[in-house]
């Protein structure tokens, strides 16, 4: 087993309350790591249990797919719920334009209608778009090559 050592150089230093019940979506779905980590991986259509085996538990806080431009608002839902995550990396094959969506909601957020740019992406109207620019305000993307 090939473990990958820090590759994106985080240091998991935030200390910050998390919901005691986080993941708070799809949580039968997820790959949990450590409580104490900031780092999220977005799997996209790659396999998240082979990915999380590169990974030490204490390297990442969740791993998850993302298969449809639909899983943004709950990925976005979870992220917010953990105020400890500070990073989403994207590392896996991207069969759907899910990793493309994300990347430009992070990028240029989204209008009064709660819609990115291209129109791509549509956040729950719930989440609204002052939590979706905070959230970007305070975590950061990184896309790994696979």
């Amino acid at each position: 087993m090939t473990t990958i050592e820090n590759p994106l150089n985080i240091t998991n230093n935030v200390t910050a309350e998390v919901n005691t019940v986080w993941p708070i979506v799809y949580r039968e779905v997820l790959e949990i790591g450590s409580a104490a980590s900031n780092v999220a991986v977005c799997t996209l259509w790659t396999h998240r249990k082979s990915v999380a085996r590169k990974f030490d538990l204490s390297e990442y806080a969740l791993i998850g797919n993302l298969y449809g431009v639909e899983g943004v608002s709950p990925m976005l839902r979870n992220i917010y719920a953990n105020p400890r995550i500070r990073y989403i990396v994207l590392w896996g094959n991207d069969l759907s334009g899910s990793g493309d969506a994300l990347t430009e909601f992070m990028r240029d957020g989204v209008d009064a209608t709660c819609k990115t740019p291209s129109g791509k992406v549509q956040i729950e109207p719930e989440i609204g778009v002052e939590a979706a620019d905070h959230l970007r305000a305070h975590v950061e993307l990184r896309d790994l090559p696979v």
